[in-house]
This record gives C-alpha cells, sequence and structure tokens, in this order.
C-alpha cells in the first residue's frame, strides 16, 4: 500500500507506487491512476507519482493500478491532503508621535482553518509592545510614551495544523515637540538672534539719535547730531586723519 501524503498547498507531490509480480521482472510492471484528481499523474513505468498542489486545499483520493506481462492486475488506494499555511497580510510602516498609543489591527487568512482557531504571537520586538486579542481580533498595541527612535517587530501566525507565517511591523516614533519651540505663528519670530548687521529701531521719541555703528574698514557711522538732527561721516580706515 501507499501511505497517506500530507502536503503543504503550493509544495510538490511526490512519491512511489511499488509493486512485485513472481513471474514478470518490475521493469515490465505498467502504472496507471484508475481514480485522481486531474493535477495527480504517475509514471506508467516507474510509478512515480507527482503533482502541482498549487491552490489546491483538502483531501484527495487516489487509486492506482499495477498490470503485468500476462495482464493480471492489482489495485492500491491512498489519499492526498493538501493543507493550506496561514497568511498575514505585511503591514504597512507606522509613524508616531512620542506618547501617541500604538494600535493596529494584524490581518491573516487560511483557507482551511477558521479565524477563531488562529493563534498570534510576537517573535521578536521591544517588551513593551504586546499583541493582544480585542473583541476576538487581534492587535499590536504598546504604550510610546517616553519612546523614540525606530523599532521592528516580528509577529508570527499558527493554526491548527501547525503551520505558520510570520512578517514585521516597522514603527518609528518622534519625540513630542511642544508648540512653544517653534516659530511664532503670528510673527515669524525664532526667538533667535537677530542677523548680524541689525539693529534695534530707535525708541520712540529720540529723534533717531540712538549710536547705530557698523564696525569695519569705511563703514559708516551715524552719531548723535544735537538738536540739528543727526551727520553722517566715514570711520577712518586706520592712520590717516579727518
Amino acid at each position: 500500500p501507499i501511505s497517506t501524503e500530507r502536503i503543504v498547498s503550493g509544495v510538490a507531490l511526490g512519491t512511489v507506487a511499488r509493486a512485485t509480480d513472481a513471474d514478470t521482472p518490475a521493469a515490465r510492471l505498467r502504472y496507471g491512476l484508475a481514480s485522481a484528481p486531474s493535477w495527480i499523474s504517475i509514471d506508467p513505468g516507474t510509478g512515480a507519482i507527482a503533482g502541482d498542489s498549487t491552490g489546491r486545499v483538502g483531501t484527495f483520493p487516489v487509486v492506482v493500478t499495477v498490470t503485468d506481462d500476462d495482464g493480471n492486475t492489482d489495485r492500491t488506494a491512498f489519499t492526498v491532503t493538501a493543507l493550506a499555511a496561514p497568511v498575514l497580510r505585511d503591514p504597512d510602516p507606522v509613524a508616531l508621535t512620542s506618547g501617541a498609543p500604538l494600535d493596529l489591527a494584524v490581518e491573516a487568512t487560511d483557507a482551511d482553518t477558521p479565524a477563531e482557531d488562529l493563534s498570534y504571537s510576537i517573535v521578536d520586538g521591544p517588551g513593551w509592545i504586546d499583541l493582544m486579542m480585542v473583541d476576538g481580533a487581534p492587535r499590536l498595541m504598546g504604550d510610546t510614551a517616553g519612546r523614540t527612535g525606530t523599532h521592528l517587530v516580528t509577529f508570527m501566525v499558527t493554526d491548527a495544523d501547525g503551520l505558520s507565517d510570520e512578517t514585521s511591523l516597522l514603527l518609528s516614533i518622534e519625540g513630542f515637540r511642544d508648540q512653544g519651540d517653534g516659530p511664532d505663528q503670528a510673527t515669524g519670530d525664532t526667538g533667535g538672534v537677530a542677523d548680524e548687521g541689525q539693529g534695534d529701531a530707535p525708541p520712540p521719541g529720540t529723534g533717531g539719535d540712538r549710536p547705530r555703528v557698523f564696525t569695519g574698514s569705511g563703514a559708516p557711522v551715524f552719531g548723535g547730531g544735537g538738536s540739528g538732527g543727526t551727520s553722517v561721516g566715514f570711520a577712518p580706515s586706520g592712520g590717516g586723519g579727518s
């Protein structure tokens, strides 16, 4: 007899039917399929049974025959069970601000296992991230308060047949930024030091008499001009008289 075959859907079927005959050499025995799904075939000379199980799920009965030179025949039956492995949807990268909660739905499918019979677990990742069942559905959850940087979380799903799949989530966390750290929304003032060369405006009521000096060779000098206003001159470039 041929033993029952259990394969994962998508994996090639490969087994061999072997028969003996007291008065016919093994090389002269001929094999055939009396009953089998269309995707399973047999080599008539060697008895090798093959098949592409891609997209096949379930149990398939197969009946094999063998015939000798005298036309005598025998048959045997076995089954091929093609199991569906669970498949996890690859999550998109997630970006959060520190303090915002991580709460991400995990999605998986399995062609021959009900959703409630799938189990989930974290393979690798930060200890503050959990994979929890919420209202019967799996979710990745975690408190990001005080956390920053990039984190990789690898998780898996396993079905009742022990088949599994795994994938990873890339999580980026930025530090919390106080709104007071940014530019003034009304004025655009960054709170920094004014550009070099830009002094404060003259105080009201001074008539512009507050000195404003630009240093360097040949720089104009604004000096107090008394009650008659201001005078304009050039600072000496050094060494010479006025």
